[in-house]
């Protein structure tokens, strides 16, 4: 029974039901599978789930945490779309004998012989009329509320809406208006009710900072009632006149609203602008759509609202918004005279000094429509449309040669695709394999629909300009794609198994740091980055067919370098250098195709340029404009900004290190400290500040995030975001080092120590005098090799030092006779009493007394 309750709650879904009854079938059967609903978060969404599709996109936006307030919200968003569309809300007509049916379907009524047909009002037997004890109503059969829970209360035995305390609030609110079930009309929630100010009377109740008050209110005047319903904003935007106003330095989303008795500001919004706030000499009773009473007890006088032309005093209550910051109700209006405009959305002011302002609101724009990440999936998997969307930033302007000083003299070398294949030039691309090495090649990987038609663009593209053709050769390698940071997709080769037979080239990278100490003085820059560099390199004819890789499209073989090989990296800066090997630390830095020139100023910049621009030619490298910056005074190059002030962080490289989640596993951790390590050069101990990091990444350390983790991990971001601006060095200036202290130095005698003990040259003759020394000491009392380095290391140190003591002890005669070994022999796995020398040892010098006692005995 257990488990079809649960099962039945797993599939529960609201249906042709009112929120009302889905949420009371929901508690009813959530007992039954409270796995399911342990937490608050996991009720709410699972309830959310649930709803009819029109309500969860109306609530599901809010990102309401609260059970309680989502059933209230979606109860008044059904009320809503009912009455757009003409009609009351969905409520099936039930007989009270079949209102607490596990089913939800009424009981059917038999008529038998003899008895009298049952009624609405009670079930009659011989003239009485039966009522159920539990419920006071007349039905057949076990009683509906058995088991049930109200959830405005929590307390068992009655519905939400029959819950006493949400009736006795509501006699107060209306004021004692009466009504029979026959004459009650349906009640609509309104946005802002304003009743004329009197005196408040009212039983004292807990006063918060816009809190919800527990006590119950009767018999209440109010002197300002206002109802504000969020959902309103969210259902009809186009309702309101708003707009953005400026409050101090911060500008608040404004709500122009002649309802509204008051003037109200947000908690949030008042506390983030620091807002001087005073106690209200009268509290302010406010009543929300759910019933609930807030107490307002705090004002902000004289809040200057920024119109542009004139600014404008307004007295705020603060109070708990949620969907504007600041709401201007007919008292802030009457004062200022205002007119509304609520097709236009102008809000005109006619000022006491007879100046005439207006102020143009704004549309509100609509919430943003957001489904969890389960409900997309089962969307999808009933076959709803899904699109993958991509944002891309994309430069407003176009850059063009002719508009760039110096650049335009080669616009021969910015193309807008390669010609074709390189020149034949006396560097090439060589793949040397490991003696003994056998042609390897894969199956190609599966890819989607849009991968493949890209794959069949680029492949015809390749083969129209060359570099690519049909290949019979027994290597073959799989093909993926990489995106690039302007979101176009790169084709690559997994050249994987052909780079583990390669021999490595050695040619080595420049060290960055190395690059960044050429650029001392400089002060202008201009940055090339070369378009497909790698495509601008041959490959050695006869390593063609090693290149080779597998499509769906067929077998093709690269003549140009392909991105993925082994060596790359290393060639094409063996080729950068080779080109510009005449400039290299005069005024041209290279590291990979990206090349920088830099000046003291202006003139000379433009030499520079032109020498560079012109190699480019002769050699016919070609550039990509659109990622070419020229004349500047201040450059982002290899992840750095470099200015004449010196090298500072890239500011975007950092975003990435502020946003990052706290680590849960070993290689986020890496990958971390990766990142933060780049930059490390600009955090003064760094080593020591990650040093609750590394340690969790070492072998055999189990994963324990605990304090001083975390404090590293925040002390870290926050260093990178204020990492200082690093000066470049400039030689005839002088240098002041900084270093840890050294586990050698000179005393002040000259004398050099280590740990605070006399260093003794390896090769001299105090070590001999102090070991022959302290073993001759009289209260040493040949003490053995053990003892006296223990002796011996409290006052000096060499290299050796515990072997060379050994030795000497070695030579000792009377140690030699009165320190037996009792080592274990060196293979031994057990020790076994069964010859003379393993009793008496295996030095005959040992055990001369011994023998000469028990010669007699001894037989040989």
């Amino acid at each position: 029974m257990r488990r079809q309750k649960a099962r039945e709650f797993n599939d529960l879904v609201q249906g042709d039901m009112t929120v009302e009854q889905y949420a009371r079938r929901f508690m009813e059967l959530g007992r039954f599978a409270p796995h399911l609903i342990a937490t608050e978060e996991l009720r709410v969404e699972r309830f959310q789930e649930g709803l009819r599709q029109d309500i969860r996109r109306q609530v599901a936006c809010l990102q309401i945490m609260e059970f309680q307030k989502l059933v209230d919200l979606a109860s008044i968003a059904e009320r809503e779309n009912s009455f757009a569309m003409g009609s009351p809300p969905c409520q099936k007509r039930r007989s009270f004998a079949g209102e607490g049916s596990s089913s939800g379907s009424p009981q059917k009524i038999i008529q038998r012989a003899g008895a009298r047909s049952q009624t609405i009002s009670g079930v009659r037997a011989g003239g009485r009329t039966l009522v159920c004890p539990r419920c006071s109503r007349a039905h057949e059969g076990n009683c509906g509320q058995r088991g049930i829970q109200c959830y405005k209360c929590g307390q068992p035995g009655h519905f939400a809406r029959e819950c006493p305390r949400r009736v006795q609030g509501e006699q107060g609110a209306r004021g004692g208006r009466r009504g029979g079930r026959g004459s009650q009309r349906q009640v609509v929630q309104a946005r802002v009710y304003a009743v004329t100010p009197g005196d408040v009377d009212y039983k004292a109740p807990e006063t918060h900072d816009a809190g919800v008050i527990t006590s119950t209110f009767s018999g209440l005047k109010y002197l300002g009632l206002i109802v504000w319903c969020e959902l309103l904003v969210k259902f009809h935007w186009w309702l309101f006149a708003s707009g953005r106003v400026r409050i101090y330095d911060f500008h608040a989303c404004t709500l122009f609203d002649s309802g509204a008795s008051r003037s109200f500001v947000s908690t949030t919004f008042a506390r983030m602008c620091n807002l001087v706030t005073e106690p209200l000499r009268q509290s302010l009773v406010v009543a929300l759509p759910n019933g609930e009473m807030v107490c307002c007890s705090k004002i902000a006088l004289g809040c200057p609202l920024d119109f542009g032309e004139r600014t404008l005093d307004a007295d705020l209550i603060v109070f708990k918004l949620l969907g504007f910051d600041i709401i201007l109700g007919m008292d802030w209006l009457y004062q200022y005279s205002a007119n509304i405009d609520c097709r236009s959305r102008v809000i005109s002011f006619q000022l006491s000094d007879g100046d005439y302002l207006e102020f143009v609101g704004s549309k509100l724009k609509a919430r943003l429509a957001i489904i969890s990440a389960i409900q997309a999936k089962k969307d999808i998997a009933c076959g709803a449309d899904a699109f993958w969307v991509q944002v891309v930033a994309t430069s407003s302007e176009k850059k063009s040669v002719v508009d760039i000083p110096v650049v335009d003299e080669f616009p021969d070398v910015f193309v807008e695709e390669l010609p074709g294949l390189p020149p034949v030039r006396d560097m090439e691309f060589v793949i040397d394999l490991e003696l003994g090495a056998a042609p390897v090649h894969k199956a190609p990987y599966r890819m989607a629909l849009a991968k493949l038609k890209e794959l069949k663009t680029q492949l015809q593209e390749l083969v129209d300009k060359g570099f690519i053709q049909p290949s019979t050769s027994p290597w073959g390698a799989p093909v993926l794609f990489v995106k690039k940071k302007d979101g176009t997709l790169r084709m690559c080769i997994d050249y994987r198994e052909l780079n583990k037979v390669t021999i490595k080239n050695k040619y080595p990278l420049p060290r960055i740091d190395d690059l960044f100490d050429q650029l001392q003085g400089a002060a202008i820059f201009s940055k090339i980055d070369l378009r497909s560099g790698y495509y601008q390199l041959r490959i050695r004819d006869k390593d063609v067919p090693k290149t080779a890789f597998r499509t769906r499209y067929g077998h093709f073989e690269f003549k140009v370098m392909s991105f993925g090989l082994a060596n790359a990296p290393a060639a094409f800066m063996d080729l950068m250098n080779w080109v510009f090997r005449p400039f290299l630390d005069s005024f041209v830095v290279v590291f990979l195709d990206e090349i920088l020139i830099y000046s003291r100023d202006l003139e000379e910049h433009a030499c520079y340029l032109r020498l560079a621009l012109g190699k480019l030619r002769e050699h016919q490298l070609y550039a990509k404009l659109s990622k070419c910056e020229f004349w500047l005074e201040e450059v982002k190059f290899l992840g750095h900004v470099i200015s004449q002030e010196g090298v500072a962080v890239d500011p975007s490289k950092v975003e990435a290190v502020l946003s990052w989640p706290h680590p849960s596993t070993v290689r986020e951790i890496r990958s971390f400290l990766g990142l933060a390590g780049y930059y490390r050069k600009f955090v003064e101990g760094f080593s020591r500040l990650s040093g609750p990091l590394t340690a969790l990444t070492r072998k055999n350390v189990e994963f324990v995030w605990s304090d001083k983790c975390e404090r590293s991990f925040q002390e870290l971001k926050r260093r990178l975001t204020t990492a200082p601006v690093l000066a470049l060095p400039e030689p005839h200036k002088p240098f002041v080092i900084f270093s840890d202290a050294s586990k050698f130095g000179l005393d002040k005698d000259g004398i050099l120590r280590f740990r605070d003990r006399r260093v003794i040259p390896r090769d001299s003759e105090f070590k001999e005098r102090i070991l022959a020394e302290a073993h001759a000491a009289p209260y040493s009392v040949q003490p053995g090799s053990t003892k006296m380095y223990r002796d011996l290391k409290r006052n000096f140190w060499w290299k050796g030092m515990k072997l060379d003591i050994a030795l000497f002890i070695e030579k000792c005669d009377t140690c030699l006779q009165v320190k037996a070994e009792h080592q274990r022999p060196a293979g031994d796995s057990a020790f076994a009493w069964d010859t003379q020398e393993y009793c008496v040892g295996s030095g005959p010098a040992i055990h001369v007394p011994f023998l000469e006692e028990f010669a007699g005995s001894i037989g040989h």
